[in-house]
């Protein structure tokens, strides 16, 4: 084992570590002498000295009006550390209170590419404490990302009795898939829009999630954002086009 490096990983420069060990090797000496063993500027050895007297790794006494180092015994940095530990534990509470203040205002922003992730991703909705999902925009992709999957999906959402309010495309295929999966659609209250006026990116929004899906056959991934005003925002325009859609 290094043990420079060891006493870096404890807190002390290079230099520091090398004046401390050469300390230990000559026991009680001068700043003179601990400077020509470890060939270091006289200058700089004090300097590292002062440092170490702070941490609380050297003593000094006067002799003949002359200062004498003295390193401390090894084990005084376990008790060094201990009383950091100490002082670390007591101001924890407060540290993760900043945390959990920046979390709540920072937004939370994922990517989740290809087929696999993304199907992970809707996995995640599938909770007890979820009640209601909003989906609105691009009617056919998240059917056409993998059929079985979105089955299986569904029968776990109703499982779970999660309700789900959709708006469609109005087209003649979409009416008819949702003729052919009544199953799949229970829980499920849903409206139509006409013209292209549902917005063209396949949307889910719940709780302070915001779900946003790009399904091309070429590109798969999705966009999870976690934030509250994200999502009150996207929560008035799905309410906004649920008013117009018709039943």
């Amino acid at each position: 084992m290094d043990i420079i490096e060891t006493l870096e990983d404890f807190g002390l420069s290079e230099k520091e570590a090398k004046v401390y060990l050469t300390g230990l090797e000559l026991g009680s000496a001068s700043a003179g002498d601990i400077a020509i063993k470890s060939n270091l500027p006289r200058t700089l050895v004090y300097d590292l000295l002062e440092k170490l007297i702070i941490l609380g790794l050297v003593s000094y006494s006067i002799v003949d009006h002359k200062k004498i180092f003295t390193m401390s015994n090894p084990e005084e940095m376990k008790n060094i550390l201990e009383r950091k530990t100490k002082k670390i534990d007591l101001i924890i509470p407060e540290l993760n209170k900043i945390i959990k203040k920046e979390v709540t205002k920072r937004p939370k922003v994922e990517v989740f590419e290809g087929k696999k992730s993304v199907r992970t991703l809707l996995d995640t909705l599938l909770e007890k404490n979820n009640k209601e999902f909003l989906v609105y925009g691009g009617s056919r992709a998240l059917y056409e990302l993998d059929p079985y999957f979105i089955e299986r999906w569904h029968k776990e959402r109703i499982d779970l009795k999660i309700c789900i309010r959709r708006i469609f495309d109005e087209t003649k295929e979409i009416k008819s898939r949702i003729q052919t999966q009544s199953d799949s659609l229970k829980l499920t209250e849903f409206r139509f829009l006409k013209g292209g006026a549902n917005a063209p990116t396949p949307t889910i929004v719940c709780k302070n999630k915001v779900l946003l899906f790009h399904l091309e056959k070429t590109k798969y991934y999705a966009i999870l954002i976690e934030d509250d005003e994200m999502a009150e925002n996207h929560r008035r325009f799905f309410e906004t086009l649920w008013e117009i859609a018709k039943k």
